[in-house]
C-alpha cells in the first residue's frame, strides 16, 4: 500500500501507508505531536506501521509551496521535526526537509537508510538523529540554521547523530554543518568523506565520537571549531584529505585503545594529533605511512605525539622532514622506502628490514637503528655518538659518512676459534642463535638435553678454553626461551674473566663435563629469566661485581645469581654481589664453599645438596626474604658477619636464618636473624651443633597461650633442633616461641651451657622436650618458664638466673 502527497498542505500529516511519495509540488507543513515520543513533527510514521519508505521530491526556498516542514515558530526547541518516524525506515530525499529538527527517526528494530542529495536543516535540533542503526549517504546539505533573532541556538546541537552505530557516506559536493558538532557518533560508526565542502562543527568537532569503535576515512576536508575529530572510543582514522582544528587538537583519540591513524598521499593536518595512548602504555597507538606512494610529514613527536608505532608501509615512499623525535619507548619501522631530512631525534628503536632507509639530516638521541636481512641504509650526515646501529643480519648493508659518530653494533653469535679470545671494551655483541643441545640441570637435580642458543659460544672442540671480556655482551632471544638463552656459553669446561658486561636470559653458561670451570667477574653477569651463572661440572666463581639472576618464568636453573651443578666454590669479595630475584642466590646440587665479605641476596640466600662450608665474615651480609642459608646435606656455617631472613612466615616453611636439614654445626659470632634464627633437623647420628656470642635472634610471633602440643616452637624459636645436639651461648639469643628449642622427634636429646642471655617473649627460655642438661651462670628467662623439660632426666646446673616473666598456663 502507498500514499502520494502531490500538493502542499498546510497541515501535518499522520501517514497510514509504509511507503508515501511527496511530489515535487508536495509537501506539508506545521506540528503535531507524533504518536508518544513526546515530539510533533510535520510528517509522522507511527511505529505501528513498521519500516516505512518516504520519497520526498518537494522542495521550496520558502514555505508553502513544497516540501515538508516542522515548525514552532519561536521555540527554541528540537521537539519539532520534519520527519519523524516511529520505526525504522527509508527516507529518499531530493527536496528540502526541515524544522527545529530536520529527520528523526526513533526506531531501533533494524536498519535505516536515509540518501539526501538537496536539503535537510535543523533551526535548533540535528539535522538528522537516529536512534538506530543506520546508513546515510549525503550528496547535498545537512545543516544547522538559526534565526538571526537567536544567534545562541547556532552552537547547539549537530548535522547527524547516530545513537547505535552506523554508516555515513559524505560525498561529491556535500555539506554537513552541524552547529556542535559536525556529526556525532554515540555508538562508534564509520564515516567516509570525499567531499571537498566537507563536515564542520561549529561549536566543538568536525567529528565526535563518544563511545564505541569508529573508523573515519577522509579524503575532502573535515573542520571543527576546536576539533577536527574527537574520538572517545577506539578509532581509525584514514587520511588522504583535510582536517583542520580549531582551538585544541586536529585529531584526539582517547586512551585504553589500540589506536590507528593512516596517512595516505594528499593529507594535510592542520593542528596537534593525539594518539591517546602515552608512550610505555601497555596499548600502543599506531601512525601509518601509507602507499602507493607518499608524501611529506613533519613533526613526529611535536605535531604527533603518544604514538608508539610509526610504521612505513611496504609500498610507500615517503620523507621525513622538519623536526622529529622517537621517543624512548616508541619505534619507527621501515618496509617501504623513507628518507629522513632534517633534524631527527631517535630516542626509541628504528628498524628497517630490505627496504632502504636514507638518513640526511643530523641524528642525536639515545636510540637505536636496527638493520634486518638484506637492509640497505646510508647516513650522509652527522649521528651523535650516543646513537647505536645494529646489524642484525651479516647480509645488512650500512654506509655511514665521515661525521658518523654513532656505535656500531654486529649482532651475530661469536664462535669462539682459538683456546684465548679476548673481546676489548670498544666491541659490543648483542646477538643470539642456536649454538646445539647440550644436557643441563632442569631443576631438582634433573639433567635435561635442552637446545641453547647464545650470543657469545665456545664449542665443545675446544678443550679448555679461556674468554677476557671487557666489552659488552647481550643475547637478546624471545622470552620464549625461558633460561635457555645465554650470553655466554662454553661447550666444554673453562675459563672466563670479565670485566665488562654479559647479559643473557642466563648469563654465563659452562656445559662441558670433564674438567673444572672457572670464573671472575668484576663488572656484571646478569641472567634476564634464568640464573647469572650456570656450571654443569664443579667450578669455582671469584666475584667483586654483580650477578644476578632474575626470573619471571618457571625455567631451567629458576632465576638462581649462581648454579653450580656439580659443586664447587664461590668467593664473594667486599664489593661484590649475588643476588637471585625468585629462588638462591647461590645453589649447588654437590660440595659447596662459599666465602663472603661482601652481598649475598634476593628471595633465597645459599642451597648446598652436597656437604658444604658456608663463611660469612664480618663484612658480609645475607640479606633474603626466605632463607638466609640452607644446607641439605649437612656442613658447617662460620658466620662473623649479618644474616638476615627478613619474610614472615606463617606455615611450617622455612623461612630461617640458618637452616640445617641434616645436622650440622653453627658457630656464629655476628647476627643471625630471621622468623627463626637457626634450625637443624637431622636424623640419628646427624647431631647439631650452635655456638654463638653476639646474636642469634627469632622474629616469629605468638599468642603467649600458645603451646608445645600445637607446634609453636618450629618456627618461632631462636634456635631450634629436632635432633641430639648442643648449644653453647656466651651471647645473645631471642626467640617469641622459644629462646632455644629440642625437639624429640629424631631423639633430640640436647643440652644447653649459657654464660649469655636466652630468652623467649611468649614460651620457654630453653625447651628440652626428650630431657638433656642445662647448665646456666647468666640469664634464662620466658613467658612461660625459664626452663621446660619433659619425658626425660635433665640435669639443671645453675648459677645465674632463671625466670618466668608471664602468668602460669597449662599444657
Amino acid at each position: 500500500m502507498s500514499e502520494t502527497i502531490n500538493t502542499y498542505l498546510s497541515t501535518p500529516i499522520t501517514v497510514t501507508s509504509s511507503n508515501v511519495v511527496i511530489t515535487s509540488t508536495g509537501g506539508t507543513s506545521g506540528f503535531a505531536p507524533a504518536g508518544t515520543y513526546g515530539i510533533s513533527a510535520a510528517l509522522f510514521a507511527p511505529g505501528s506501521l513498521g519500516s516505512v519508505t518516504i520519497n520526498n521530491a518537494g522542495y521550496s526556498s520558502s514555505n508553502g509551496s513544497g516540501g515538508v516542514y516542522g515548525h514552532k515558530p519561536f521555540a527554541p526547541n528540537t521537539t519539532v521535526a520534519g520527519i519523524v518516524l516511529g520505526h525504522t525506515g527509508t527516507i529518499i530525499n531530493t527536496g528540502a526537509i526541515g524544522g527545529n529538527s530536520g529527520i528523526r527517526i526513533l526506531g531501533t528494530t533494524g536498519s535505516s537508510y536515509i540518501n539526501n542529495n538537496n536539503r535537510i536543516y535543523a533551526i535548533y535540533g540535528d539535522g538528522i538523529y537516529l536512534q538506530g542503526n543506520g546508513r546515510i549517504i549525503n550528496t547535498g546539505n545537512i545543516i544547522k540554521v538559526s534565526p538571526t533573532t537567536l544567534p545562541q541556538y547556532k552552537t547547539i546541537s549537530n548535522g547527524i547523530e547516530l545513537r547505535s552505530g552506523g554508516t555515513i557516506t559524505n560525498t561529491n559536493t556535500g555539506f554537513i554543518n552541524g552547529g556542535a558538532n559536525g556529526i556525532v557518533l554515540d555508538n562508534g560508526g564509520t564515516v567516509t568523506n570525499t567531499s571537498a565542502v566537507g563536515i564542520k562543527g561549529n561549536y566543538q568537532a568536525g567529528i565526535y565520537d563518544s563511545a564505541g569503535s569508529a573508523l573515519i576515512t577522509n579524503s575532502g576536508n573535515i573542520k571543527g571549531a576546536t576539533d577536527g575529530i574527537i574520538l572517545k572510543g577506539a578509532g581509525t582514522v584514514v587520511n588522504s584529505g583535510g582536517i583542520i582544528g580549531g582551538s585544541s587538537d586536529a585529531i584526539s583519540f582517547a586512551s585504553g585503545f589500540a589506536n590507528k591513524l593512516i596517512l595516505e598521499s594528499g593529507t594535510n593536518i592542520v593542528g596537534l594529533v593525539d594518539g591517546g595512548n602515552s608512550i610505555g602504555s601497555s596499548i600502543a597507538s599506531t601512525l601509518e605511512l601509507a602507499g602507493p606512494g607518499g608524501t611529506y610529514i613533519s613533526g613526529i613527536g611535536s605535531q604527533y605525539i603518544n604514538f608508539t608505532t610509526i610504521v612505513n608501509d611496504a609500498n610507500a615512499n615517503w620523507v621525513i622532514g622538519g623536526n622529529n623525535t622517537i621517543a624512548n619507548g616508541a619505534t619507527l619501522d621501515n618496509l617501504g622506502t623513507l628518507a629522513i631530512n632534517g633534524a631527527f631525534t631517535n630516542n626509541g628503536i628504528v628498524l628497517t628490514g630490505t627496504s632502504p632507509l636514507m638518513v640526511n639530516g643530523a641524528v642525536t638521541g639515545t636510540g637505536v637503528f636496527e638493520l634486518g636481512a638484506n637492509a640497505n641504509v646510508t647516513f650522509t650526515s652527522t649521528a651523535a655518538s650516543t646513537q647505536t646501529v645494529e646489524l642484525l643480519s651479516p647480509t645488512a648493508n650500512l654506509s655511514v659518512d665521515t661525521a658518523f659518530q654513532g656505535k656500531i653494533i654486529a649482532a651475530f653469535v661469536h664462535t669462539l676459534t682459538s683456546q684465548f679470545t679476548n673481546i676489548s671494551p670498544t666491541e659490543t655483541i648483542i646477538a643470539s642463535g642456536a649454538v646445539g643441545t647440550y644436557l643441563i640441570n632442569n631443576g631438582g637435580g634433573t639433567l635435561t638435553a635442552q637446545t641453547l642458543s647464545a650470543a657469545v659460544f665456545g664449542p665443545s672442540s675446544l678443550t679448555s678454553p679461556t674468554l677476557q671480556n671487557q666489552g659488552f655482551i647481550d643475547a637478546n632471544g624471545p622470552s620464549t626461551l625461558g633460561g635457555f638463552d645465554l650470553g655466554i656459553l662454553l661447550g666444554s669446561t673453562g675459563t672466563i674473566i670479565n670485566s665488562g658486561t654479559v647479559i643473557g636470559h642466563t648469563g654465563i653458561g659452562m656445559a662441558g663435563t670433564i674438567g673444572s670451570n672457572y670464573i671472575y667477574n668484576s663488572n656484571l653477569i646478569y641472567g634476564t629469566y634464568g640464573g647469572g651463572i650456570y656450571m654443569h661440572n664443579a667450578g669455582n666463581v671469584v666475584n667483586n661485581g654483580i650477578i644476578f639472576g632474575k626470573n619471571t618464568l618457571s625455567t631451567h636453573g629458576g632465576d638462581t645469581g649462581i648454579e653450580l651443578a656439580g659443586g664447587g666454590t664461590v668467593i664473594n669479595r667486599t664489593s661484590g654481589t649475588i643476588a637471585s630475584h625468585h629462588n638462591y642466590a647461590i645453589d649447588s646440587n654437590g660440595p659447596l664453599s662459599v666465602s663472603n665479605s661482601g652481598l649475598i641476596t634476593g628471595y633465597s640466600g645459599i642451597n648446598s645438596n652436597g656437604t658444604a662450608f658456608i663463611s660469612n665474615a664480618s663484612a658480609g651480609i645475607i640479606n633474603v626474604y626466605r632463607t638466609g642459608i640452607e644446607l641439605n646435606g649437612g656442613g658447617t656455617v662460620l658466620n662473623a658477619g649479618a644474616i638476615q631472613a627478613t619474610g614472615t612466615q606463617t606455615t611450617y616453611t622455612p623461612f630461617v636464618g640458618v637452616y640445617l636439614t641434616q645436622g650440622g654445626t653453627v658457630l656464629n659470632s655476628g647476627s643471625i636473624t630471621g622468623p627463626v634464627g637457626v634450625k637443624i633437623l637431622g636424623t640419628i647420628g646427624a647431631p647439631g651443633y650452635v655456638e654463638n656470642s653476639q646474636l642469634i635472634s627469632a622474629s616469629s610471633t605468638a599468642s603467649p597461650n600458645a603451646n608445645v602440643s600445637n607446634g609453636f616452637v618450629n618456627f618461632g624459636a631462636g634456635v631450634y633442633i629436632n635432633v641430639a645436639g648442643s648449644v653453647v651461648n656466651s651471647g645473645t639469643i631471642i626467640g617469641n616461641h622459644a629462646g632455644v628449642a629440642f625437639n624429640n622427634s629424631n631423639g633430640g636429646r640436647g643440652t644447653v651451657n649459657n654464660t649469655g642471655s636466652i630468652s623467649s617473649s611468649a614460651g620457654y627460655g630453653v625447651l628440652l622436650e626428650d630431657g638433656g642438661g642445662v647448665s646456666n651462670s647468666s640469664v634464662i628467662s620466658g613467658y612461660r618458664t625459664g626452663i621446660r623439660a619433659d619425658n626425660a632426666i635433665t640435669t639443671i646446673f645453675n648459677t645465674g638466673i632463671i625466670l618466668g616473666t608471664g602468668n602460669t598456663f597449662s599444657d
